[in-house]
């Protein structure tokens, strides 16, 4: 028994230390560290260039069996006694280079003179030249480079010649007559353990943008991995499922010498490819890879911020008593679209804004976010961060913030309306009747909605706390589609779930169309105009699609950025009324080109700050005639004329104060730089074009000049500019004292519905019924006689005024409209019937025969059937005739 005790004693002690033993070896084999193998590429003798942690690689670093890593290769390398034997030999001097030409620097005359020699040289962008990007944006690129992008490894071969502009058709007839007959291909081999790989490549160049022009290949193992590969910017790849089998990765570049040929510049042909960073873990270990992919992109995103951004405090804006607050203090918005000047990068073009007051911010366009190729894709957002970084919109913010303006980024349709690359023939997308695509997700679909929201997302990320700032342009000149598109699967299930909404049972819904549908699914949407209440329907479900994506984009950058005021508006087309009304809610700063009372009377009710556009900067002497486009056309009489700067030949002056009478908080203006429309008067260029038809609208119409426009100096400032400058000053000082305050309530109001606006018939556009509503409106002032407006949704409002105005905006009444007006009649009011008011029927759109229609020929106190009209002595003709009036006052109340 003590023997097999102590045997037990034995044998448990044995096991003690089997188990003690292995939970030591396995904690040791969990304290064993990742192994990588990561290699910064750069050039010789620039050790504090390398990545901390990061084993550095040169031109001259060739494999050895010792080192277990290089390249091998037949280029020679780019060393100092390679220059110095050229230079030597071609008696290099900077002297002998001015001699030669004064069109190059001696480093060009000394890149083209390597020809027939391949080199393996390096990079960094530390050292270049002040670029471009220097001059434009005060940053120079060689600082929005991090330690593993800013420097590379390249091969490349010069097959170019000595250009000379003076010869230049003679250098252009050589395109496509030199030949490359070297791929430059090279290997980077890497002595490893057998085993499954990833690799994370960065290759590139952010400094040069001509590598497109000479894509290179890349293969991993003898697999092709990587194809054309030729960004303007660094661009980073992951590649996996790498098998190493020999002891030995083998990476081989090579230069696509077809498409290099092709060159468009003969004189700048060459061959070239570039390797700035290589990463090199275990398949297995996933979580390790994605966490060193996010800490290199993060390292690129973070240090862009730091660098590319102005100095200053963020600019916080809003909209409070109906106008626009910056940094807790009213201002008057003098905002200017400058397509010649930052819109193309010349910032020196606004140096003349500041000293005549023409603008105290800019609007830009922003669309670079919209061509990602990572959008919607996996992490499309952490592979975003740098690749898609809108370096030109934040190089335009600080210009204009230096200079200083603030920015108002104009995103409008443009992130509304796209289509990512990733998705384009993946997705579905809105069709027309005939199937054709037209390229954006189907009306309100959950698609997108998302597609903008990321879009704002991502873009919001970079520059939401640019001092220069002051909010989004989220739509801007946005028409109506009409009927033509929304025939696709997906909108015409939106499209009933917006009938069954709206109706609730099927049988309301036949009783007010006066049909039979069985079923939902029943109702085919029209696919042109008609008089029917299909079609009525569903102009206003596309109309309400459209609005209800420009809200949610609202409400996604209020959610992103509180801190900024929305703005949009502008009619076009036929969207001018859902601008002017349905979309305002989305614009808390809302522009208007038409009479400013339709678009305050949206922004009285949502609490939001009324905008003019059309600030007048054409010429007071140029002038056109609508449809004449070439020289020869026959010319309309002198009283067709239309002159570019209408309110510069009158007064410019009181062109804009009338509008801040009218309770416009900000006035907006767009300058052309053209010789129709213009700050700058020249003189000596217009005298030398008008008369070859080289001076045209934007339309196209030919310009033509009174003989006043060619006196004077050569240049000088336009009248009307001189005016809008003045007004803008008086305005800008005085604006703190008159922007909370609100224009008097007028006892006139002009009621305009909705329906009325839908083109068909003989209302085939909005910008019609609007027009002639602006032509009242003008008459009005003349007589000292202001007016509100009136829509639909505060239609009940109608009982403060004493007289209201119908007309081609009121066309289209529906039966309980028609009844509240015939009771405003009824307890004292007075309807003045303008041409072609309540003539017909909103739910069908439809005009009827006998008019004024649902009984308001009882108040009106005349009637219309047919041809014939029939005037009582309750009412009163106030333009035209008996039998052809053009306005008539109704039955006074």
């Amino acid at each position: 028994m003590q023997r097999a005790s102590s045997l037990k004693t034995l044998l448990g002690a044995c096991v003690v230390a089997a188990l003690v033993a292995h939970a030591c070896t396995h904690a040791a084999a969990q304290e064993k560290p990742l192994k990588v193998w990561a290699f910064d590429f750069g050039a010789v003798g620039e050790a504090d260039q390398v990545a901390p942690g990061w084993t550095g690689v040169t031109e001259e670093d060739f494999y050895t069996k010792e080192k277990g890593y290089g390249w091998r290769t037949h280029l020679k390398v780019q060393g100092p006694e390679l220059a110095a034997a050229i230079q030597e030999a071609m008696e290099f001097s900077e002297a002998k280079v001015n001699e030669i030409s004064p069109f190059h620097s001696l480093g060009e005359v000394f890149k083209m003179l390597r020809f027939g020699v391949p080199l393996l040289g390096s990079y960094n962008n530390r050292r270049s030249a002040p670029s471009r990007y220097n001059q434009k944006w005060g940053v120079a690129i060689t600082e929005l480079d991090t330690l593993l992008d800013r420097d590379h490894v390249r091969g490349g071969r010069v097959y170019g010649f000595y250009y000379d502009p003076r010869i230049r058709q003679e250098c252009l007839e050589t395109r496509g007559a030199i030949f490359i007959d070297d791929d430059l291909s090279t290997e980077f081999l890497v002595d490893l353990p057998n085993g499954d790989y990833t690799l994370l490549l960065g290759m590139g160049d952010n400094k040069h943008g001509h590598w497109r022009l000479s894509p290179w290949h890349l293969a991993v193992e003898g697999v092709s991995r990587m194809r054309k590969v030729g960004p303007r910017s660094l661009i980073r790849r992951k590649i996996e499922d790498v098998q190493v089998r020999d002891g030995q990765l083998n990476i081989r570049i090579w230069v696509d010498r077809n498409w290099a040929m092709t060159h468009p510049w003969p004189w700048n042909t060459f061959a070239a490819w570039s390797m700035s960073y290589l990463v090199i873990m275990p398949a297995k270990e996933v979580e390790a890879i994605t966490e060193r992919e996010e800490a290199i992109e993060r390292e690129h995103y973070e240090h862009l911020k730091t660098v590319v951004f102005v100095g200053g405090e963020r600019t916080e804006s809003y909209v409070r008593d109906g106008c626009l607050v910056v940094n807790d203090k009213p201002l008057f918005q003098i905002s200017a679209h400058n397509f010649p000047g930052i819109q193309s990068g010349w910032p020196n073009d606004l140096s003349h804004y500041p000293y005549y007051c023409f603008a105290n911010t800019i609007g830009v366009q922003s669309r670079r976010m919209l061509r990602s190729a990572h959008f919607m894709q996996s992490r499309w957002q952490q592979r975003s961060y740098y690749d898609d970084y809108p370096f030109p919109d934040i190089g335009r913010m600080n210009d204009c913030y230096k200079g200083g303006f603030l920015i108002r980024l104009a995103t409008a349709q443009d992130f509304l309306n796209f289509m990512p690359r990733y998705l384009r023939h993946e997705s579905a997308t809105m069709e027309d009747a005939r199937g054709n695509s037209l390229g954006r997700a189907p009306l309100n679909s959950e698609l997108s909605r998302e597609l903008t929201r990321e879009a704002y997302i991502m873009l919001s990320v970079h520059i939401k706390d640019h001092p220069a700032l002051i909010g989004y342009e989220i739509w801007d000149e946005m028409p109506h589609m009409g009927v033509r598109y929304g025939h696709d699967a997906k909108s015409i299930s939106e499209y009933h779930k917006w009938l069954e909404e709206k109706y609730k049972d099927l049988d309301v819904l036949n009783a007010e169309w006066e049909s039979t549908y069985k079923s939902w699914d029943g109702i085919i949407p029209p696919k042109r105009p008609e008089t029917t209440a299909n079609f009525a329907n569903f102009y206003r479900f596309i109309s309400d699609s459209m609005t209800r994506q420009v809200m949610e984009t609202h409400d996604v950058l209020k959610k992103l950025e509180p801190f900024h005021a929305t703005h949009g508006g502008k009619g076009q087309g036929t969207g001018v009324e859902d601008n002017s009304w349905d979309r305002v809610p989305a614009a808390e700063c809302l522009r208007v080109e038409i009479a400013p009372n339709v678009g305050r009377a949206a922004c009285e009710h949502f609490g939001h700050a009324l905008e003019a556009g059309r600030g007048d900067c054409g010429c007071k002497w140029a002038y056109y005639y609508p449809g004449v486009k070439r020289l020869g056309q026959r010319k309309p009489p002198p009283e067709r004329r239309r002159y570019t700067g209408t309110a510069a030949r009158t007064s410019g002056y009181a062109f804009v104060l009338r509008k801040i009478f009218d309770g416009v908080k900000s006035n907006w203006w767009e300058e052309y730089n053209n010789p129709a429309s213009h700050v700058f008067h020249r003189t000596r260029v217009m005298r030398q074009l008008a008369g070859k038809g080289r001076i045209r609208r934007w339309t196209g119409e030919l310009v033509f000049f009174e003989p006043e426009a060619y006196d004077g100096a050569d240049i000088c400032v336009c009248p009307g500019a001189l005016e809008l400058s003045r007004a803008h000053q008086l305005a800008y000082r005085l604006g703190p004292l008159f922007l909370p305050a609100h224009p008097p309530r007028s006892e006139v109001a002009a009621v305009m519905t909705r329906q009325s606006f839908i083109p068909i018939g003989r209302h085939p556009s909005a910008y019609g019924a609007l027009g002639h509503h602006w032509d009242v409106d003008r008459f009005l002032k003349s007589l000292q006689v202001p007016h509100d407006v009136i829509r639909e949704a505060i239609f009940d409002q109608i009982s403060g005024y004493k007289v209201l105005l119908l007309g081609p905006w009121s066309w289209a009444l529906y039966p309980d409209q028609a009844r509240k007006l015939a009771d405003f009649v009824g307890r004292g009011g007075v309807i003045v019937f303008l041409d072609n008011a309540a003539t017909g029927d909103a739910r069908n759109l439809r005009e009827l025969d006998t008019f004024p229609v649902f009984g308001l020929d009882r108040v009106a106190g005349f009637s219309r059937k047919g041809r014939t009209w029939n005037i009582t002595g309750d009412a009163r003709v106030l333009s035209g005739s008996e039998r052809s009036p053009a306005a008539v006052r109704g039955k006074a109340g």
